[in-house]
């Protein structure tokens, strides 16, 4: 029927570990129904087979086992581990969830006040929480990898059970899953004991399109949200980056360790050590079948936030455009606006920081025109917390960020 089966045998310790990847995920939501996916993923574990949420729950617990499922913006996962001498126990539980889920009216009432109510109080408390949501959603626009995978107050309230059984129907089937097995087990039981347990698990009654890839920013957008009394301000700067086939992602994540993807990378050495502007600043790619963001995010004290987000659009032009024997020193030399190319040179970077390497030779790229920059802070706008205002910041005055 089209099932994958990966099997990793190894006899070190008496465990089985596994994940079950669903292909689809949180793209697949209807515009007004995000967070469908996510809420769909959930329910599998909250009752299956002959076993409601509470016999389902002891099941995997009696056996000291674990089974949990999450989405992703291109596939839900099931994932977990058992004890080798429980591996029937696993594949019955696993194969009622994704086969047999009960998908109970009250366990899904239950579970969608519980996500909007996480929601509120995240807008309430922890602006952090939400920051990259808003900001994929403003630099995707319309494209899928711009919907909130866990969705929205609006769009969970207005789920139901038959919401929740059309996402099953159409998405998920045995053409969309790939088994992965690793542990100690013998592979020939395991190779029979999951086709005997799938054999009979239907295709998903909708085929599974490509997604288009999402065009780079160009030109400078601005992002603001107002949170008042907040002592802090969270920054996500991002752009469209690279899909996960790209030839040289290997280069480019060595490149982006340095950069900002490790505790002595430049951004945690320029920001932190040397300015003391943040206890912690990060940058990573998230990477899918086509390209998705490239970003940057840190925090800093409200009353300092425009001397943080100038020093971030400087250390940014500084690794652009620096040579490669000036890769580690202090971004401060230069000063630009936000309004420039990011070009990241794997080779350059790491014959830099790292001279003994050799392992990439071909220059790589990676352009991306103005950095789009997404703040949380409080404002001087009298707007309600949770209220997003999108303004062409080409029409601000640069004034109108005080100099620190």
């Amino acid at each position: 029927k089209g099932v994958r089966l990966i099997m990793l045998p190894r006899h070190v310790v008496p465990l089985i570990a596994f994940e079950a990847v669903v292909r689809g995920g949180a793209q697949l939501a209807p515009a007004d129904r995000e967070g469908l996916a996510a809420l769909t993923a959930e329910l599998l574990t909250y009752g299956a087979g002959s076993r409601d949420a509470y016999a389902f729950a002891d099941a995997v617990e009696d056996a000291g086992g674990s089974l949990d499922a999450e989405t992703h913006r291109e596939a839900i996962l099931v994932h977990g581990q058992f004890l080798s001498q429980d591996r029937e126990l696993l594949l019955e539980l696993l194969a009622d969830a994704l086969q047999r889920p009960r998908f109970d009216a009250a366990e899904l009432g239950k579970l969608r006040r519980r996500r909007i109510e996480s929601i509120r109080a995240a807008k309430d408390s922890e602006p952090q929480s939400l920051i990259g949501t808003y900001g994929r959603a403003l630099l995707f626009g319309s494209h899928p990898y711009g919907k909130p995978v866990s969705g929205s107050e609006t769009s969970l309230a207005a789920m139901g059970r038959a919401d929740v059984l059309e996402s099953y129907r159409d998405h998920f089937g045995a053409d969309r899953l790939t088994l992965v097995f690793a542990g100690d087990f013998d592979p020939d039981w395991l190779r029979h004991a999951v086709t005997g347990a799938f054999a009979t698990w239907r295709r998903a009654a909708v085929p599974l399109a490509p997604l288009s890839a999402p065009e780079r920013v160009t030109g400078r957008r601005v992002l603001l949200i107002d949170s008042p009394g907040s002592e802090q301000t969270y920054f996500w700067i991002g752009n469209v980056g690279v899909a996960r086939t790209y030839p040289l992602r290997a280069a480019l994540d060595v490149t982006n360790t340095a950069f900002g993807g490790s505790f002595g990378s430049m951004l945690m050495q320029a920001l932190r050590t040397r300015t003391g502007l943040t206890y912690s600043a990060h940058s990573s790619f998230r990477r899918g079948t086509v390209p998705g963001e490239f970003a940057i995010s840190s925090f800093t004290g409200t009353s300092i936030c425009s001397r943080v987000a100038k020093f971030f659009s400087d250390t940014v032009l500084f690794a652009s455009s620096s040579s490669p024997t000036t890769m580690h020193q202090s971004a401060f030399s230069r000063s630009a606006s936000l309004n420039c190319d990011l070009t990241l040179r794997p080779e350059a970077s790491m014959s830099a920081l790292i001279p003994a390497s050799r392992s990439c030779r071909s220059s790589v790229q990676l352009k991306s025109r103005a950095p789009s920059l997404w703040l949380t802070s409080q404002t001087s706008g009298e707007r309600s917390i949770g209220r997003l205002t999108c303004c062409d910041s080409s029409a601000m005055s640069r004034r109108s960020m005080p100099e620190p």
